[in-house]
């Protein structure tokens, strides 16, 4: 892309039907393009449309129509694809690897939060589910039953 933009994805109910079925054709097209090109072709912007036989416009309503939700688009050249996104400050500074995500809807963003929160919390909560089963399979008291959960958290 020419420069970093936003973009939503494409309301097909606004477009006849002639023009859904050339946006998918050109959608299925830039894909292609796009997957033969993933160990890398140095090319242009420029080149790549022409190569694809599409403006620039066109490309954008392909992507539009391959989009699900709001998606942030960072400036790049074709052979940057298979790249995460990255901040070169960042990247000097910290000396580490990283993936840059825009947030662009709070729900998931919160989503995203909560399932990282919880992620550890999920194999506790096996562990300490075995460890009950263990307890009660066996011969134990209660104190022992206790005591053996507590060792195993």
């Amino acid at each position: 892309m020419p420069r970093t933009m936003s973009l939503t994805p494409l309301e097909n109910s606004c477009l006849d039907e002639e023009n859904q079925k050339k946006i998918k054709e050109n959608a299925e097209k830039m894909l292609k393009k796009l997957d033969d090109m993933k160990y890398g072709e140095d090319i242009t912007f420029k080149d790549f449309t022409k190569k694809g036989q599409l403006t620039e416009q066109s490309y954008i309503l392909a992507i539009k129509h391959t989009l699900k939700s709001d998606t942030l688009f960072l400036k790049r050249t074709p052979s940057e694809i298979g790249i995460n996104s990255y901040n070169t400050t960042l990247l000097r500074t910290w000396q580490e690897n990283m993936e840059i995500q825009y947030v662009l809807d709070p729900y998931a963003c919160a989503t995203y939060i909560l399932s990282y929160i919880t992620k550890g919390q999920r194999g506790i909560s096996r562990l300490l589910e075995k460890a009950a089963e263990e307890a009660k399979s066996g011969n134990k008291d209660i104190t022992n039953r206790v005591r053996h959960i507590g060792n195993k958290f």
